[in-house]
């Protein structure tokens, strides 16, 4: 059965950027894109589909190398803004 999506808008700074990725991820919201001042995210509206997530945000040049370690560590790249970097992945998942 396909998940039907709950979708919203949270303002964040690069001050409390973390704090709200780290909030969201605990309630099943996945970061599904980013701007100035702002991410977005959806969750199932079911509560059972409902996951964690864990970010993960550099805010370092990533090198090809870093990046395909945290791929094999089961982090998932989402963007990049400004020489920021995010990844995600869900809770408890070790890669390979």
């Amino acid at each position: 059965m396909d998940a039907q999506w709950e979708f919203l808008d949270r303002f964040a700074t690069a001050f409390d950027e973390v704090g709200v990725l780290d909030e969201m991820g605990g309630e099943g919201w996945e970061m599904t894109g980013f701007g100035p001042f702002v991410l977005h995210f959806r969750r199932a509206l079911d509560p059972e589909q409902r996951r964690p997530w864990e970010y993960l945000r550099l805010t370092e040049l990533g090198t090809p190398g870093r990046h395909q370690q945290l791929q094999q560590q089961g982090w998932t790249y989402c963007g990049s803004w400004m020489k920021t970097f995010h990844y995600y992945k869900r809770s408890g998942h070790s890669g390979a």
